[in-house]
């Protein structure tokens, strides 16, 4: 008889509601139809979110240049996407301990997918994992299906054999349309000379808990 252990689930915290703070890049004005809006969510793991604000969001901005793109993600980090996207949704600071849920380009946290349901009706909805499609998925010419070319010589919709190749099957060609995080100004280069001195070390240490797999904060002070 094999014994199989039952999953335990991490008792997340509810929301009421999630606050959001809004930040509007431009003087376009916001479209009343719902079609031409899309939400971006970018609720991923940081490593996988630097992917999808530098490869897969420019690649979706070619796809659709008339969108009014909204992108929709941690506090704290709109100036990574001022320069991408029409306007930045951030979740308030009380509400960051769902960065705990954060998997490659996906989540786990109820509360967001709440979220996410919650801004339905208001515009086209692209999930986090969606941009995830962009890296690793071929993407069919003919229907716009995502799928597996390791698995399928052809579309498996619509049998097309004509695909635009995921960013990390074509780097060559990602590394020509890659947008890079803009460089910080003069005034907070100077202001980061102030503290750090010459032959200066740093270590960076995320204290995350949703792979389990990290050292404890008290390992990096010693």
């Amino acid at each position: 008889m094999k014994i199989i252990k039952p999953t335990i689930f991490d008792k997340e915290e509810k929301f009421e509601k999630i606050g959001l703070n809004v930040f509007n890049f431009n003087k376009r004005e916001r479209p009343k139809d719902p079609a031409k809006i899309m939400f971006v969510f970018c609720f991923s793991e940081f490593g996988c979110e630097s992917l999808g604000l530098m490869y897969c969001i420019p690649k979706m901005k070619k796809e659709y240049p008339d969108a009014y793109m909204i992108a929709v993600g941690w506090y704290g980090r709109e100036y990574l996407y001022r320069h991408l996207v029409d306007e930045f949704w951030e979740v308030k600071k009380e509400h960051q301990n769902l960065r705990e849920y954060a998997k490659a380009f996906h989540h786990t946290s109820r509360n967001l997918a709440i979220l996410e349901r919650s801004l339905r009706g208001k515009g086209v909805i692209v999930p986090s994992a969606y941009l995830g499609q962009y890296a690793v998925g071929a993407r069919c010419l003919e229907c716009g299906k995502f799928y597996d070319k390791k698995k399928a010589e052809c579309c498996p919709q619509c049998q097309n054999k004509e695909f635009d190749p995921s960013i990390f099957d074509n780097m060559s060609e990602a590394k020509r349309g890659v947008v890079r995080v803009p460089i910080p100004s003069k005034e907070m280069l100077d202001r980061a000379d102030e503290y750090i001195d010459d032959n200066t070390v740093g270590i960076f240490a995320r204290g995350r808990k949703c792979y389990g797999r990290n050292l404890t904060p008290e390992f990096y002070k010693e």
